[in-house]
């Protein structure tokens, strides 16, 4: 483990100094990462993933073919979701330059999906999840050995729930959901159920990632990077926080990754 340094301060409780995040070859304003496999968008909407290097300074990013008004790309394995400018919702299986997205029914401002369920906010700040089988989406009627789908020709349908409450950023992970408001409080649930049966957190955050494997959770409150390992479903939450500054992050394997005016940075804690 890289943090070897804790420091108290007043109120998010504690510093973390951990080893340098390492900077990145490219350019993206948005990041998302899953085992073996990180993607984003640049400043000019367009989508690039990586499958090597990416625990380097140079990952060896492909251009992903798209829409041109991409916002924000979200992963697990090599399932890919998207949301556009116009909050227009696409999913795919991540094939390099060959990925083909298809259309979801629905309109989402941000979105995050893991092994099960999709799960997104709206302009109004409410929130929606479906269920779904990753593994057969895409439509197997014909499948490699790698259950890599090869055909599509079959329109899914989407059973979206209205998830009680308000987030204007969202994480759902194993069927827990991490959120902050507009008003950037911090909220724990559940993503299936009558009721989520929110909990609020300590603190504040602009935007949350939730590493399950690991059990943490980080988040960034005006470029500050804050991570809790304790006491994360409950309050008073253990935030600590963490050298470096950085516009957005996401978390898998213990390890982060983030932007910042552009740049890419990485670190494994």
């Amino acid at each position: 483990m890289k943090l070897f340094v804790i420091l108290c301060v007043v109120n998010f409780s504690c510093r973390v100094t951990v080893d340098a995040w390492i900077r990145q070859s490219g350019s993206l304003k948005q990041i998302a990462v899953s085992e073996g496999i990180i993607c984003g968008v640049n400043s000019c909407k367009q989508i690039f993933c990586a499958t090597t290097g990416i625990n380097t300074t140079e990952p060896t990013w492909i251009s992903v073919p798209g829409p041109d008004n991409a916002k924000q790309v979200a992963l697990y394995g090599r399932e890919m979701v998207l949301v556009t400018d116009d909050m227009k919702i696409k999913r795919a299986y991540y094939k390099g330059s060959d990925t083909i997205w298809v259309d979801v029914p629905g309109a989402l401002k941000q979105i995050s999906i893991d092994h099960a369920q999709l799960c997104g906010t709206t302009v109004t700040d409410s929130i929606y999840c479906t269920n779904y089988n990753p593994y057969t989406l895409y439509f197997p009627q014909q499948c490699d050995s790698s259950r890599t789908p090869t055909t599509m020709n079959f329109d899914p349908t989407y059973d979206w729930r209205h998830v009680p409450g308000g987030l204007s950023h969202l994480v759902v992970r194993a069927g827990r959901i991490f959120g902050v408001t507009s008003a950037k409080t911090i909220y724990y649930g559940k993503s299936n159920g009558p009721s989520p049966y929110w909990t609020l957190l300590s603190g504040m955050l602009d935007n949350i990632s939730y590493d399950y494997d690991y059990g943490r959770i980080c988040g960034i409150k005006s470029t500050k990077v804050y991570c809790a390992t304790e006491n994360i479903f409950n309050s008073p939450t253990s935030w600590v926080l963490v050298e470096g500054a950085l516009d957005n992050l996401e978390l898998w394997g213990n390890a982060a990754y983030g932007t910042f005016n552009g740049q890419i940075y990485y670190n494994h804690f």
